[in-house]
C-alpha cells in the first residue's frame, strides 16, 4: 500500500483502483485479524480508511473471508472442541487427528481457524492447535495473549513465527507432540514469571 501511495505521488497517477484496495483491504483485514491482534497499529485504521475510500470492498470480504466456512468445518469444530484441554487455567489446546479430518470431509489445511479458540479463553495466555498431518508428523500453531513470546517456544522446535503467533512441526505421535509442546510452554510461562 505505502509503496502504490508513494509510485502514485511521484508519477502523479492513480493506480489504487477499486480491485486493487479490494485486494490491499484483504490483506489488511486477515493479517490483523479484522483489526484485533495486537500488529494493529493506528495506521492500519488510517491505510483501511483510505482504501474504503477508493471503494474496497468491505462487506464482500467480511462475507468471504470470515463468514463463509463449509458445513464440514462445523462439525469437525465440534468434534475438535471435544478435545479441549486447559492447563493450568492458562494454557488450552486443541487436538485434530487425521481420523477426524477424514471424518467429517475437510483439508488439513482449511482448519487454522480453529486456534484463536484454545487463546480465546479468559485466563489462557497460550493457545495450542495440533494437526496430525500424517503419522509422527504434527504441526503445531501456537497463540500468545499478553507476554509469552510463542516464537520463541517454535524456535525450539524448529519453527518460526511472532511473538503472538508461531508455529512449528514435531516429528512423533500426536500424544507425544502435546506433552512435549504443552511442557515446553508451562516452562516459558514460568520463565515470564520470573524475570
Amino acid at each position: 500500500y505505502n509503496l502504490l501511495i508513494e509510485y502514485e505521488k511521484k508519477e502523479n497517477i492513480n493506480i489504487i483502483d477499486e480491485d486493487i484496495a479490494t485486494c490491499l483491504y484483504t490483506g489488511l483485514v486477515t493479517d490483523t485479524g479484522n483489526f484485533v491482534y495486537s500488529n494493529t497499529h493506528p495506521s492500519s485504521f488510517e491505510m483501511a480508511k483510505e482504501l474504503l475510500s477508493k471503494g474496497a470492498k468491505k462487506d464482500t470480504i467480511i462475507q468471504k473471508v470470515f463468514q463463509s466456512n463449509p458445513y464440514n468445518y462445523y462439525k469437525l469444530l465440534g468434534e475438535a472442541l471435544n478435545t479441549l484441554d486447559v492447563v493450568d487455567g492458562k494454557i488450552a489446546s486443541i487436538t485434530i487427528t487425521k481420523e477426524m479430518l477424514k471424518r467429517n470431509v475437510i483439508s488439513f489445511n482449511d482448519v487454522d481457524g480453529i486456534t484463536p479458540y484454545t487463546r480465546d479463553i479468559e485466563g489462557v495466555e497460550v493457545g495450542i492447535l495440533l494437526k496430525e498431518k500424517k503419522e509422527n508428523e504434527v504441526k503445531i500453531s501456537l497463540r500468545s495473549k499478553n507476554y509469552v513470546d510463542v516464537s520463541k517456544i517454535a524456535k525450539s522446535f524448529n519453527g518460526g513465527g511472532h511473538i503472538r503467533a508461531a508455529g512449528c512441526t514435531i516429528y512423533s505421535s500426536i500424544e507425544d507432540a502435546k506433552k512435549k509442546i504443552v511442557e515446553a510452554v508451562v516452562k516459558s510461562i514460568q520463565g515470564d514469571k520470573n524475570e
